[in-house]
């Protein structure tokens, strides 16, 4: 009965309390969202811009052909796009298997 008579003394002093908060009206609630939403929008605007600049920055410094094409905002590259050499690639580890040689896909004849 004494933890049930703490528990009851507690819950009329918290409903006690919250009575006495300034609660902010809904008129100052909704200002006050508009202005976070506004200001977090704007911000992914700001970060968005910074992205595209430097992943184009980098995409320029650090091409190997200087007319390659730079990646657009989705980062893809345009299809029309210049056909690299073939490379050569190892599978596996220490397996000893032989290098293969991997060439681009060739463009469609019309």
């Amino acid at each position: 009965m004494k933890l049930l008579k703490k528990l009851l003394t507690y819950l009329k002093e918290s409903r006690a309390e919250v009575k006495k908060v300034n609660w902010p009206t809904q008129k100052e609630v909704l200002r006050k969202s508009a202005v976070v939403v506004l200001f977090s929008l704007a911000f992914a605007v700001v970060l968005g811009g910074f992205d595209l600049l430097f992943s184009r920055t980098i995409a320029t410094l650090f091409s190997d052909d200087a007319s390659a094409p730079v990646p657009d905002a989705e980062g893809l590259v345009p299809e029309h796009a210049p056909a690299s050499e073939p490379i050569e690639v190892e599978i596996g580890g220490e397996g000893g298997n032989e290098p293969i040689e991997v060439a681009p896909e060739a463009e469609p004849s019309e």
